[in-house]
């Protein structure tokens, strides 16, 4: 299990500017620390780029290219998204080092781990989950291939155990391992679901920038196709559980009250805590492997005692 990580310095920052259509003169190059990919931010005379290095976890260029096609296709649909930068080449995808980037327009704004969490906002974000919905179930699936829900779950948790030890991250998995034959059974359950589609799968606080002509959704290379239920535990679980491991309800309340008002909510409570569950044992063995702080895996650990502790979490909400 390897995520391995470009960290360029400037000089190769320059290097692959000259793949771009951007005058090199006065370029400033700053590092936006992704936590799975590395970013760049690069300005100049009359541009203001971002470069997405993918880490060599992430670097499946089938599955970057899928991604790209959704980024276009959603931006037809009104969705707002990232604009993509074409190279002098006419690719899109470039390569350097092994490293496969993409160049995208840099957005000015906020993003919403350093926003309020107000009703209209989070309103918002729920309209947001249900237009991606909405549009990603008219999206062909059919020539998108990427592991199943168990596949990538038992992929990340392949070598958790020797991942904390070389990060002398020392946390009790006794509840994690305890309850992960039903976290397991809920996995067969999305994975036998017949309502698959493509899945951003990744709608949380670092990945939405509110700016001036609204909320404009980042990084797709977390997409996968399974039930749409994803796409909503997603959200709940950031939002209502940010930075934190007690859940507030007047986030989700909120973030309901959005979804629903363009779209049915269909989804049982039961069903949307499982599936929040499942988010938490998933998320954590990618935090042991990827974040640099112990505190972004920790946090996953402390959500599913939360979690567990409470099955009838959002029954009153809905």
């Amino acid at each position: 299990m390897k995520f391995e990580k470009a960290n360029f310095q400037e000089q190769d920052i320059l290097k692959i500017l000259q793949l771009y259509p951007v005058d090199l003169d006065k370029v400033k190059v700053s590092n936006l620390n992704g936590i799975a990919n590395n970013n760049y931010r690069v300005t100049g005379n009359n541009f203001d780029i971002v470069l997405k290095v993918y880490s060599h976890g992430q670097s499946d260029k089938n599955k970057i290219e899928k991604e790209l096609e959704v980024l276009r296709l959603f931006k037809r649909k009104g969705i707002r998204v990232p604009k993509i930068i074409v190279g002098r080449n006419l690719k899109i995808l470039q390569e350097f080092k092994g490293f496969n980037i993409v160049a995208t327009k840099f957005i000015p704004g906020d993003v919403f781990d350093t926003l309020d969490f107000t009703p209209n906002r989070m309103n918002e974000i729920g309209r947001i989950v249900a237009q991606v919905e909405t549009e990603a179930k008219q999206i062909d699936i059919s020539s998108f291939t990427c592991m199943n829900l168990k596949e990538e779950f038992d992929y990340v948790s392949k070598n958790l155990n020797s991942e904390m030890t070389k990060k002398h991250y020392d946390f009790d998995l006794s509840l994690y391992s305890d309850n992960l034959s039903f976290i397991k059974e809920v996995i067969q359950k999305l994975d036998n679901s017949k309502n698959k589609q493509f899945l951003h799968k990744d709608i949380w606080p670092w990945n939405l920038i509110k700016a001036k002509d609204g909320i404009y959704l980042l990084d797709f290379n977390d997409w996968s196709i399974g039930d749409p239920i994803i796409e909503l535990s997603v959200a709940l679980l950031e939002f209502s559980m940010f930075k934190s491991d007690q859940f507030n309800t007047k986030v989700a309340l909120n973030i309901f009250r959005g979804y629903k008002s363009l779209k049915e909510l269909r989804y049982k409570p039961k069903d949307l805590w499982e599936t929040m569950l499942f988010i938490c044992y998933l998320y954590f063995p990618y935090n042991v492997i990827q974040a640099e702080d112990r505190f972004e895996a920790e946090i996953y650990l402390k959500r599913i005692d939360t979690l567990f502790k409470n099955p009838n979490l959002l029954d009153l909400l809905l």
